[in-house]
């Protein structure tokens, strides 16, 4: 069984955790982007590095919230297979 291979619970709240990290990451990049006169003070690169940073982890951010969202639905038809299971055995 694929349970036996795959805490899904576990590999949720691994996701969980990552998600809660990419968003710190997020945060401090538009704080860092929101201080007073950041447009005219930082660099033209800086504002570049930022903004691809930012990028980068809002696009992480989604594929981990894809991943847990797709491992949620995975136990949802385990559950609702094995109930079949039991009901038809």
């Amino acid at each position: 069984s694929l349970k036996q291979y795959l805490d899904l619970d576990k590999e949720i709240q691994k996701l969980e955790k990552k998600l809660l990290e990419v968003q710190g990451f997020i945060d401090r990049v538009i704080k860092k982007t929101q201080v007073k006169d950041y447009k005219e003070k930082a660099s033209e690169k800086a504002q570049r590095e930022n903004q691809e940073n930012l990028d980068k982890y809002e696009a992480e951010f989604q594929v981990v919230k894809d991943s847990i969202q797709k491992l949620q639905d995975l136990k949802k038809w385990l559950q609702n297979k094995s109930s079949w299971w039991v009901i038809v055995t």
